[in-house]
């Protein structure tokens, strides 16, 4: 499973992992629980965001080897 992370859909700033799950620059991303959400100033543009964590299940299936089988 591959992972983007966002980037402020005002003027494109991208997050990085530090920002998410570190809390750095007071980005405030919530990471626990679908629906929780948090709110922060972008550090490109200042402009406040409002953002909802929205869990997406996905699933990966593998062979007796260990390989990922795909469609």
């Amino acid at each position: 499973m591959s992972f983007e992370y966002p980037s402020c859909p005002h003027c494109k700033y991208p997050f990085d992992a530090d920002e998410i799950w570190h809390r750095q620059n007071q980005c405030k991303f919530p990471t626990e629980d679908d629906g929780d959400e948090g709110q922060f100033d972008c550090p490109g543009c200042f402009i406040t965001l409002h953002v909802r964590l929205e869990l997406t299940p996905s699933w990966t299936f593998t062979d007796s080897d260990g390989e990922e089988v795909t469609s």
